[in-house]
């Protein structure tokens, strides 16, 4: 897993992926990062010190962050693409964060699209490492996808078609009950809610953008946001509790 994502993904590729899928204004993929980002970015307001761990190439901060933004990543590649494409934000190397220097700094970390690719053992630690660098009543706010027969055939599909591939990478496959359940017992943290985003209505983003959004918040109004493709977690740091 760590070989695909330190030397066989493109310096940037998210990064440039986004940012023609916009130009275009369509784009499956694109739609997909787009619509979390719009559901992130209200969580990083002025004033806030915010962690984006597992940033990429920077996407997220570079084009939706008003908060004062550090990401981190495990490609030491990725993080060379973000600093100098988005070089009023700070970016690391997993190698060069120190977790101790952290303590009680972030008002907000931002986990997106990582859980998958970890085993629960592995979450558990990252959790634990979260609650430290968390400011009391802090919060963490993660996605992962919801492995529902639709998202396994979009996957299937992908296989297929897509340039890069993902199945073999994944470890964690939570669907929205479990990650509730799973969530529920880490004492560290307090699960404020569990919504799914990115629904039926996102296919449409093939054609437009534009067109897929109405769709997408039609379906979601309709359905109380309990059905999508990706799952959308925020947890509050837990201060009755310690690690």
């Amino acid at each position: 897993m760590i070989k695909f994502w330190v030397n066989e993904l493109e310096s940037g590729y998210y990064d440039k992926l986004f940012q023609n899928g916009i130009k275009k204004s369509r784009g499956f993929q694109t739609n997909w990062h787009l619509t979390t980002f719009k559901h992130i970015k209200g969580y990083l307001n002025k004033g806030l010190n915010h962690l984006d761990y597992a940033c990429g190439p920077g996407t997220l901060i570079g084009n939706y962050s008003l908060a004062e933004s550090m990401g981190v990543d495990l490609s030491q590649k990725q993080i060379a693409y973000a600093q100098e494409q988005y070089p009023k934000f700070e970016f690391l190397g997993l190698e060069d964060f120190q977790f101790k220097d952290f303590q009680h700094k972030f008002h907000v970390i931002t986990v997106l699209g990582l859980f998958e690719f970890l085993s629960e053992e592995e979450i558990i630690e990252h959790l634990n490492r979260f609650f430290y660098m968390l400011r009391d009543d802090g919060k963490l706010v993660i996605t992962t996808p919801n492995f529902s027969i639709f998202l396994r055939a979009l996957l299937f599909l992908s296989q297929l078609v897509g340039k890069t591939k993902y199945n073999s990478l994944y470890v964690s496959k939570f669907k929205r009950k479990n990650l509730i359940t799973f969530l529920e017992k880490q004492q560290t943290f307090e699960l404020v809610k569990v919504k799914n985003f990115i629904n039926a209505g996102s296919l449409l983003s093939i054609f437009s953008h534009k067109f897929s959004e109405k769709l997408e918040q039609a379906v979601s109004s309709y359905s109380s946001d309990k059905y999508g493709l990706l799952l959308l977690a925020e947890l509050r740091k837990n201060n009755l509790k310690s690690i």
